[in-house]
């Protein structure tokens, strides 16, 4: 069919895809403000991309067509002289697949809410099963002896003893042990605690 009688039948296609999708639109948006709908009007997945993909053919193909028609035209060319082409129809096959996908991505973009949540309860999930092999994990370390944390200094040091020593005979003032020790007095009374209690 020559371009010439395939202009006025592309364009009437074009112009009936564009009234359907808008009566479907429009009937759609009567049924959402009547029953209370979300943003994507009460319609699976399916059909809204079914709509999406037909409302885009009807509002983008006509800008587009020009550019189809240059590409079918050099793609038949380099048909024609043998040199690698493609086809026409997977051109336009590839612009309807990234039509579709930004539709599943409005779709998703309507449900996003609950998608929002979903996200927030697997995140909630992953980190209690996080905390569960921590404790696990901690318990078993546990029952084969091992104790977390920093290790201790030995408490038989020169220092400790000299620390209990001052205190014991109560011939310095705390402030003056710690000057001379070099350690706070919450050290200096851990010190002697322990020391009192182990006698």
């Amino acid at each position: 069919m020559r371009l010439q009688r395939a202009h006025p039948l592309f364009l009437a296609l074009l112009l009936i895809l564009a009234a359907a999708s808008w009566a479907v639109l429009i009937w759609q948006s009567r049924m959402m403000k009547s029953m209370g709908m979300g943003l994507t009007m009460g319609m699976g997945a399916t059909l809204f991309l079914a709509i999406w993909v037909v409302m885009m053919m009807a509002m983008m193909f006509p800008t587009t067509a020009p550019m189809n028609l240059v590409f079918a035209r050099v793609q038949r060319e380099r048909h024609s002289s043998r040199r690698p082409w493609v086809s026409a129809w997977i051109f336009v096959g590839a612009y309807l697949l990234i039509w579709t996908l930004f539709g599943l991505l409005a779709y998703l973009g309507a449900l996003g809410k609950l998608i929002f949540h979903l996200m927030g309860a697997l995140a909630e999930f992953e980190r209690d099963l996080i905390r569960e092999r921590t404790n696990a994990g901690l318990a078993a370390a546990w029952a084969r002896g091992r104790v977390g944390g920093r290790p201790r200094k030995p408490k038989t040091s020169g220092k400790v003893l000299l620390a209990r020593q001052m205190f014991a005979d109560q011939s310095h003032s705390i402030p003056e042990i710690c000057a001379a020790l070099g350690i706070s007095r919450a050290t200096l009374y851990r010190y002697v605690k322990k020391a009192e209690s182990a006698t």
